[in-house]
């Protein structure tokens, strides 16, 4: 009874004779029963326990529970870069969501569990869970909603919601939509996107484990996938790139997490597969100079907002924050593409398609994804020993710099020689070099082992310019001088405050407070310009939330963005800029310019999207739509200028005449 906050379960199982079985049930659960239904099962001890005596012939049993649920308005947060907050149950009176974790269902330990699931909702609610769907039947205002489960070793998630639904009968599988009616004009977009995603990786790693794949929407703004299905938010599912990227993402998880399960113990490695072979993929699918700028925005988040969080990819679990997404999804994403790299393109794929083999329906840790390239014969056990141990448990990442190079030229050819050094902890790297010339490139790898490399090159035209991995191969924290400000240098400050324009109106306190915590700063300190005092901002970012009309508080004036780049045009309601000059103020400053005509309902939308273009430093919105963005520019340090001095040539001696 969605309606009175709880659902009421009636679970018939059959028991065989033998052993004592033990049933995987959430323990927070209510007016539990159980009841024989046929031969004579009773619970052994405590039934807290959950362990049943079949007795000598088996039986069947009847568990009778309620699960209540919290009102969805009790588990919205202010901002939307934590999405791990969402996987918890809610209740509607028009929709439903118990997540796996609730554990809602019983599974019987060791067992297959096959099962049908009938799910009554009143009129015209609808369930959705994992495995086939068999239709919906009605009687007397209700709805009786049919799944059969094949073989299940983990919970399921269940969705109720009042939803139309459309159908495609493809190759692979048949894939299915659950849309509120609203939304319904997009199932056909879906049902096309996920055929071709689910054959792609079908070919890619083998055989779609599940009878069918469904897309349902969910009132919040998510993006879950679960077995044989994924659940995306109304306002996500409306943007017209999800169904490329979004879906992608969690189609590719039905291979790698919801197919090759996850055994926790050595951490989450999913995110991280999964971010690899869909998004950044598709990067790649679209340029080598894509991926190269996806990789880069991977090293300039982890430098901005994890590069100092004491977390190991071996104690990742799930993302709870801006740092462990970057942790997670990207270092681990990083490790993936290292991998490849090291035993090549082909064995990389053929490797992962024999662990899916082996491994589908099994928890699976990153020690066998370490033995099944080992067993590539392509990958030696005392590199992957070294590879997997400092990229799994160690925090934060390798620092690169390069000694002053010496150029020595020999006539016809040039001699450069450096030392690569690695400032922190010590990793093994693959380095990758480019030497241009003035006619050329000179292009190689450098195996560095130790704290310090040299590296001695010679080229047979003038040598101009020096590059350490110049595509971003290889996963390091940047210097601080190759970080431009960005939307997530204010995600990483300590301390952030917000300060209110002048002119501005106090109702923008709730907008401003509202893009504070999409930041990750739900305690920010929020101020009115005129009540700014020195003592406040000791210490803290700034966010001028409206142009600031003095500067009372003696900031620096070299650290305001440069005159005019805060003015709005016709095409523009709103423009963000956020500004780092290290050496007049230790912190980023930023600005959102807001017309004098902006709406409550458009200022409430960039508050709540403006959080989700981290590396962006320039913003521009029109109707709470970007419309502009661009990234402040920045330099590698591992890229140096070549300067070759002409050899000294002894002058002749000198005639004069006598």
């Amino acid at each position: 009874m969605p309606e009175k906050g709880y659902v009421s379960i009636q679970d018939d199982i059959h028991v065989p004779a033998g052993s004592p079985v033990h049933l995987l049930l959430s323990a927070d659960i209510d007016n539990f029963t159980m009841t024989p239904r046929a031969g004579r099962p009773h619970w052994i001890g405590n039934p807290k326990d959950r362990i049943i005596d079949p007795g000598p012939e088996g039986g069947r049993i009847r568990l009778q529970y309620d699960v209540h649920l919290p009102s969805a308005k009790t588990i919205i947060p202010q901002g939307i870069d934590n999405p791990g907050i969402y996987a918890k149950p809610y209740a509607l009176p028009n929709a439903v969501f118990i997540p796996p974790s609730q554990q809602w269902h019983p599974l019987v330990e060791n067992d297959d569990n096959q099962f049908v699931v009938t799910i009554d909702t009143p009129v015209p609610l609808i369930a959705v869970t994992s495995g086939v769907f068999h239709g919906v039947s009605h009687h007397e205002e209700r709805n009786h909603t049919t799944w059969h489960v094949s073989p299940q070793q983990e919970p399921m998630a269940l969705v109720v919601g009042p939803f139309t639904t459309q159908r495609q009968d493809v190759v692979p599988v048949p894939v299915q939509t659950f849309f509120l009616e609203k939304n319904a004009g997009l199932a056909p977009r879906y049902l096309k996107a996920a055929q071709q995603h689910l054959a792609f990786y079908n070919a890619l790693f083998g055989p779609y484990a599940f009878g069918q794949y469904g897309i349902v929407e969910n009132i919040l703004p998510t993006g879950y996938g679960f077995p044989s299905f994924t659940l995306l938010g109304s306002a996500v599912l409306r943007l017209p790139f999800i169904p490329y990227t979004s879906l992608r993402h969690e189609i590719a998880h039905s291979w790698w997490g919801n197919g090759v399960l996850v055994d926790t113990r050595q951490g989450n490695w999913c995110e991280g597969l999964t971010t690899y072979v869909s998004d950044y993929l598709a990067a790649e699918e679209q340029s080598s100079e894509a991926a190269t700028d996806y990789r880069l925005t991977v090293l300039r988040d982890f430098t901005e907002l994890a590069a100092h969080t004491d977390l190991p990819l071996s104690r990742f679990i799930s993302r709870t924050s801006p740092a462990s997404r970057a942790i997670g999804y990207g270092k681990a994403m990083f490790v993936f593409h290292m991998l490849r790299d090291r035993v090549g393109h082909d064995v990389f794929y053929a490797t992962l398609a024999q662990l899916y083999r082996d491994r589908l329906h099994r928890p699976t840790t990153w020690a066998d994804i370490e033995a099944a390239f080992v067993s590539s014969g392509t990958l030696p056990q005392s590199e992957a020993t070294i590879f997997f141990d400092q990229w799994l448990n160690r925090s934060g990442g390798p620092q690169l710099r390069i000694d002053p190079p010496q150029i020595t030229s020999k006539g016809t050819t040039w001699e450069i020689e450096t030392d690569i050094v690695q400032t922190g902890q010590v990793y093994a790297l693959r380095l990758p070099y480019t030497v241009t010339t003035s006619a050329s490139s000179v292009q190689g790898v450098l195996d560095m082992q130790k704290s310090r490399a040299h590296l001695h090159i010679t080229t047979t035209s003038p040598p101009q310019t020096l590059e350490i991995d110049p595509n971003a191969e290889v996963f390091r924290v940047l210097s601080p001088h190759e970080l431009g400000a960005s939307v997530n240098t204010l995600k990483a400050a300590d301390r952030f405050v917000v300060i209110l324009a002048s002119h501005r109106p106090d109702s923008d306190r709730i907008a401003a407070t509202n893009l504070a915590a999409g930041l990750g700063h739900p305690n920010a300190v929020i101020l009115k310009e005129h009540d700014v005092t020195a003592k406040d901002i000791e210490g803290a970012a700034i966010l001028f939330f409206g142009s600031p009309q003095s500067n009372q508080i003696g900031l620096p004036q070299n650290v305001f963005p440069e005159s005019g780049s805060t003015k709005l045009n016709a095409e523009q309601d709103a423009t963000f800029i956020v500004n780092k000059n290290v050496t007049a103020f230790p912190h980023p400053i930023a600005i959102l310019t807001l017309s004098p005509t902006i709406s409550p309902q458009d200022l409430a939308a960039v508050s709540r999207k403006l959080p989700h273009y981290g590396k962006y430093a320039r913003l521009s919105f029109l109707h709470g739509n970007n419309t502009a963005k661009s990234i402040a520019a920045s330099a590698s340090t591992l890229r140096v200028m070549l300067h070759v001095s002409e050899p000294d040539v002894p002058k002749p001696p000198s005639t004069h005449d006598s």
